[in-house]
C-alpha cells in the first residue's frame, strides 16, 4: 500500500516526538491505520453519490475526489479578490467562505473522528500511553484539516499572488495554518467542556445539538461580514465596532489590509494581533488539557439509561388526537419517538431546518438597514414560506436510518394497506419537526409584526400540512426508517426543485387573496382547512397492498 505523505514528512522529525515523550513507532502505525480508513470513508460532501457512480468512487481514493470538490468552491473566490481594490472588504469575505467551508466541514466529517472511541478496545490492551495516542489523534485532524483547507485556499492563493506579488503567500499561508489551529482548538475545548459535565447517551444528544449550533453560529458569523461595510458612493468603508473583534475573519483579512491598503491604524493592528495569538493560546490550552480530554472520552462508550417514560402520557394524548385508529396512532408513537432518539437523523435534518428559520429574519434585518420598524409591513410575515422549503428535505430523510435492520417491524404488522403507516408517519413529523420550528417562527413574527398576522400564520401552517402530502408523493413514499444513510439518493433533485417552485406558487396565491380580496386572510384560512380535512382523508387511502411492497422496495432502493 503507497503510503500517505505526510507519514514520510513525520519520518524525519522522529527524535522530536520521542524527546517529547511520544512513542513514534506506535503513534505513527495509529496514524497509519486511521488515514487507510479515511480513504474508504464516503465523506459527507460526496455522500449523495449512488449508483455507477458510488461504486467508481469506491474503487478510486473518496478523500481525493471530495478534495477537488472543495478545490471548485475556492475557484469561486477568485472573482472576488481580483475584482476591485478593496482589500479588508474582499479578503474579509474570502476568509469568511473558507472558513464556513472548513468549519462546516469539520462538523460534518471530523467530529466523528475526535470524537472517535471505537479503537479503545484495542488500544487499552496494548502498551500504547494516552500521550501518544493524543498525538496521533491530534496530527490526524490536522493533516484532515490541512487538506481541505488548502485545497479551498489554492485558487485565492494563486489569484491573490498574480495580483498582489511575491510576498503574498507569506502572508496567506500562515492565516490558512492559524485559522486551522483555531478550529481544532476551540471545537476540542467546547467538546472537552460537554464531555466533563455529562454522561452516556445523554453526552451523545448534547454533542449533536451542539455540532448543529455550531452549523448555525458558522452560518450567522458569515452574515456579520458584510454587514460591517457601508457602500458608500462605490466605496467600501468599515465601522469599527467592538463585537468585530469577535469575529475571525477579520483578523486573518487584517494583515493583508495593513499590507496591501496601507490600513495599518490601531484597530487593524490588534485584529492582526488578535489572528496570531488567540490560535496559539488556545492550541497551548488544548495540548495542556489533552490528557483530560482523552479521559473523559471513556464517558462516550457508557450506555446511559435509555429515556424515561416523562412525558409519554402527554405524547398519547397527542397521538390520540391526532389519529383515527389504533394502527395509526403506533405508527405515529414509533415514528415520533424514532426522530427523537436517532442522531444521524437529527444530525441531517435540524440543520436544514435551523437554516430555514434563520434566512427569513436575515431578509428581514437586511431590509431594516436605513430604516426603522415603522417601515415593516405585515406582509413580512410570509417569509415565513421560506421555512416550509425544508419540507422536501426532511421528508426524503424519514426513509433512512442508522439501524434498518429494523424494518423486520413492517414484517410483521397485519396490515392491508400502508397508508397508515404513511398517515401516522408523517402526522408525527409535523408535530415533532415542523411544528415547534413553525411556533418559534410564529412566536417571532407576532412580536415583530403584531397578533394581525396570526390569521396568515394559521393559513401558512395549513398550507404546510398540504405541502407535506405534496412532498411524499412527490418524493416517493417509500418504507420509513428502511434503509441506510449510505443509500441516500440524489435523483429526486428536480423533484425538489419543482416543490420549491409549487411552493413559492402557493405563497403567491395567498398573497394576492390577501391583497386583492377583502377579508382575504380569513378566507384563505377557512379555504385551506377545508382542502386539509378532504385531503388527509383520502390522501392514504390507495395505499399499496402488501403484495406489491416488494416491487415498490426494488424501485426506491
Amino acid at each position: 500500500m503507497k503510503e500517505s505523505p505526510i507519514l514520510r514528512l513525520l519520518d524525519r522529525f522522529e527524535r522530536q516526538f520521542t524527546r517529547r515523550g511520544i512513542d513514534y513507532r506506535a503513534m505513527r502505525a495509529i496514524l497509519r491505520i486511521k488515514l487507510l480508513m479515511d480513504s474508504r470513508r464516503m465523506p459527507t460532501l460526496m455522500a449523495n453519490a449512488s449508483g455507477s457512480a458510488r461504486k467508481r468512487r469506491e474503487e478510486s481514493n473518496l478523500q481525493f475526489g471530495s478534495l477537488l470538490l472543495y478545490a471548485l468552491t475556492g475557484f469561486m473566490l477568485v472573482p472576488i479578490i481580483l475584482l476591485g481594490n478593496h482589500v479588508l472588504f474582499q479578503f474579509s469575505l474570502v476568509w469568511g467562505v473558507i472558513m464556513f467551508i472548513v468549519m462546516t466541514a469539520m462538523i460534518a466529517d471530523f467530529s466523528s473522528v475526535l470524537l472517535d472511541v471505537r479503537d479503545r478496545a484495542i488500544l487499552d490492551i496494548k502498551p500504547v500511553d494516552r500521550r501518544t495516542i493524543g498525538a496521533a489523534k491530534s496530527i490526524h485532524v490536522l493533516w484532515y484539516l490541512l487538506t481541505i483547507t488548502l485545497s479551498v485556499g489554492l485558487p485565492p492563493l494563486i489569484a491573490g499572488t498574480a495580483k498582489y506579488g511575491a510576498a503574498f503567500p507569506f502572508l496567506f499561508i500562515p492565516g490558512l495554518l492559524l485559522s486551522d489551529m483555531l478550529g481544532i482548538a476551540v471545537t476540542a475545548l467546547v467538546y472537552l467542556l460537554v464531555l466533563r459535565l455529562f454522561d452516556g447517551d445523554k453526552l451523545k444528544d448534547l454533542i449533536n445539538y451542539i455540532q448543529i449550533a455550531m452549523t448555525i453560529a458558522v452560518v450567522l458569523g458569515y452574515q456579520l461580514i458584510a454587514r460591517s461595510f457601508d457602500l458608500v458612493q462605490l466605496q467600501f468603508t468599515l465601522k469599527a465596532q467592538w463585537w468585530e473583534i469577535l469575529v475571525p475573519p477579520f483578523w486573518y483579512a487584517a494583515p493583508l489590509g495593513w499590507m496591501y491598503a496601507d490600513s495599518g491604524g490601531l484597530y487593524i493592528r490588534i485584529l492582526a494581533l488578535l489572528g496570531v495569538f488567540v490560535p496559539l493560546l488556545a492550541v497551548a490550552l488544548y495540548i495542556r488539557l489533552l490528557p483530560a480530554f482523552e479521559h473523559y472520552l471513556q464517558k462516550l462508550s457508557q450506555e446511559g439509561a435509555g429515556a424515561g417514560r416523562s412525558g409519554g402520557r402527554i405524547l398519547g394524548v397527542i397521538a390520540h388526537l391526532c389519529c383515527g385508529m389504533q394502527q395509526e396512532k403506533a405508527f405515529f408513537l414509533f415514528a415520533y419517538r424514532n426522530m427523537s432518539r436517532e442522531r444521524g437523523f437529527k444530525l441531517k435534518v435540524y440543520p436544514i431546518m435551523a437554516y430555514s428559520m434563520v434566512l427569513p429574519f436575515i431578509f428581514m434585518f437586511q431590509a431594516l438597514r436605513g430604516g426603522t420598524w415603522s417601515d415593516i409591513s405585515s406582509l413580512w410575515v410570509f417569509l415565513t414560506y421560506f421555512m416550509l422549503s425544508a419540507v422536501p428535505n426532511v421528508v426524503a430523510m424519514l426513509r433512512y436510518t442508522d439501524k434498518p435492520k429494523a424494518a423486520w417491524l413492517y414484517e410483521a404488522v397485519p396490515l392491508q394497506s400502508r397508508g397508515l403507516i404513511y398517515k401516522g408517519i408523517f402526522k408525527a413529523m409535523l408535530i415533532r419537526i415542523m411544528l415547534p420550528a413553525f411556533v418559534s417562527m410564529a412566536v417571532l413574527m407576532i412580536v415583530l409584526l403584531g397578533l394581525n398576522v396570526l390569521p396568515d400564520l394559521i393559513a401558512i401552517w395549513l398550507s404546510g400540512c398540504i405541502y407535506t402530502l405534496i412532498s411524499s408523493r412527490m418524493m416517493g413514499r417509500a418504507l420509513p426508517f428502511a434503509e441506510k444513510y449510505a443509500n441516500i439518493n440524489p435523483a429526486g433533485g428536480w423533484k425538489t426543485l419543482l416543490l420549491l417552485i409549487l411552493l413559492l406558487g402557493l405563497a403567491g396565491a395567498h398573497l394576492i387573496c390577501v391583497l386583492l380580496v377583502p377579508y382575504g386572510s380569513w378566507i384563505s384560512l377557512a379555504l385551506l382547512l377545508a382542502v386539509n380535512l378532504l385531503y388527509w382523508k383520502y390522501a392514504f387511502g390507495g395505499g399499496l397492498s402488501w403484495e406489491d411492497r416488494e416491487n415498490e422496495m426494488s424501485i426506491s432502493g
